[in-house]
């Protein structure tokens, strides 16, 4: 199922705002779009050369440009880069200057491992899984985790984008459940978790399995909890009026 809130494509956005009556913002602006054009068309090696080899201004730039235009809602640089799939070196390097941008929501709630997901991109859902463990149960305004969206190959968070044509795959799917396996659990606003999404997009039976299996554990695990919750209260009350 589709989700109901999209990021319009970014560079006719920026263009719109490049024509910025103030010559400054507009310059800035323009020379934005053409950093995002090299994300975009995935050129990594000029992007490096012309914003990461000299430090940290050129990419703050771009991220406030980013920040600043309306139509992105809130998105930062590292939503942008990992919807491009970009190699590790590049995502890494990004995260090592801007470490924030890890747990950075967009106005739609969603972080950069909830694109990351919906790309199948397992060295970006990998890494970033890894070092930001909090973002797998992070749930969007349609209640959706990175886990939904990556099982759910109908989810499209940018337009323009086309359905993903593969189920991920049962290594995709063991990086986002081993940081926190809470997320196997979690329903959407369509009351679907990502057991049922990895049904409907025909995953293969491993992944299945595993998603079945990390269910049974964390209901099985919450069933203990709650048994030895009532234990302890009946305890207690047996103390208090004895």
């Amino acid at each position: 199922m589709n989700c109901n809130e999209r990021v319009p494509s970014l560079l006719p956005s920026l263009m719109r705002a490049a024509s910025h009556d103030d010559a400054t913002i507009a310059t800035r602006t323009a020379t934005a779009v053409y950093y995002l054009d090299l994300i975009a068309s995935r050129r990594w090696f000029s992007f490096e050369h012309h914003i990461l080899r000299d430090g940290d201004s050129k990419l703050k730039q771009l991220a406030q440009v980013i920040a600043s235009v309306p139509d992105f809602h809130g998105m930062s640089l590292l939503h942008a880069i990992v919807r491009h799939r970009p190699p590790l070196s590049i995502l890494s390097r990004v995260i090592e200057m801007h470490p924030e941008m890890v747990d950075a929501e967009d106005s739609f709630g969603r972080t950069a491992l909830h694109v990351a997901a919906s790309t199948n991109d397992i060295s970006a859902i990998q890494f970033l899984a890894a070092i930001g463990p909090q973002s797998c149960v992070v749930q969007d305004i349609d209640e959706k985790t990175p886990l939904h969206i990556l099982c759910d190959t109908s989810a499209i968070l940018f337009e323009g984008d086309d359905r993903r044509k593969r189920p991920p795959t049962f290594e995709m799917v063991m990086a986002l459940l081993s940081p926190n396996m809470n997320s196997v659990v979690i329903e959407d606003s369509n009351e679907a978790n990502a057991l049922e999404y990895a049904i409907l997009s025909k995953c293969d039976v491993k992944t299945v399995k595993a998603l079945q299996e990390a269910t049974r554990t964390i209901m099985k695990r919450r069933s203990e909890q709650t048994s030895t919750s009532n234990n302890n209260m009946k305890k207690f009350s047996r103390r208090v009026t004895s």
